[in-house]
């Protein structure tokens, strides 16, 4: 069932120009924009040869591969073979699987499952007051990588009372009480709400 969710892939910010690479659920998958800015997410393999479309370039809104310049648009199906030339008709079953993306919140999302649309889970509404457009909000994005196992990891973030004691980042041991939170279940998604004043702001919190 994990991975009938909606999966934050990349920073939008990471998502220029060129395709970008990332793993994720066990799976290598390319990331591009097409033409109108929209984020794409492909298999990142070429079912001609199996070039990495990472590797490649994004060119009229498809992502290219590098190995024979196969294209394929943000539905996965193959768009130009450039060694049939423009009077060839372009096989249907040259595609590679193409996943459903939003872009919200400054994360390009994806759905890497297999469930029909009106079956899929809608992207968690985290921050109602960002939707809205207030100025009294803002993020502070980054990325950390952990070298443990992601049951682990995933515990330690819904810990409060861990957090509160060990990081210091936004806690502190010398005020171990875990402040009032609103658990949050929205039918899809479960998770917290509440507000912590660091005593410690280090690196990227710094100036928060």
């Amino acid at each position: 069932m994990l991975i009938n969710n909606w999966y934050v892939l990349a920073l939008s910010e990471e998502l220029g120009d060129e395709p970008l690479g990332v793993h994720a659920l066990g799976r290598d998958l390319v990331l591009y924009r097409d033409a109108d800015g929209v984020a794409r997410c492909l298999v990142d393999t070429c079912v001609h040869k199996g070039g990495s479309l990472c590797r490649g370039l994004v060119v009229g809104g498809a992502v290219q591969c590098p190995y024979h310049g196969w294209r394929f648009d943000g539905a996965g199906q193959c768009v130009e073979i450039p060694s049939l030339g423009p009077e060839q008709n372009i096989p249907k079953r040259a595609r590679v699987d193409a996943y459903p993306t939003a872009e919200k919140w400054g994360w390009i999302w994806a759905f890497l499952g297999d469930l029909g649309e009106s079956e899929r889970p809608t992207l968690p509404d985290f921050f109602p007051e960002l939707d809205e457009g207030t100025e009294d909000w803002r993020f502070n994005r980054g990325k950390a990588q952990f070298q443990c196992n992601w049951v682990r990891a995933v515990e330690n973030g819904v810990d409060r009372s861990h957090a509160v004691f060990v990081h210091t980042d936004f806690g502190n041991p010398e005020r171990k009480q875990v402040a009032d939170y609103e658990v949050i279940d929205d039918g899809n998604s479960l998770y917290v709400r509440g507000t912590s004043k660091p005593l410690d702001k280090r690196g990227q919190w710094r100036d928060a």
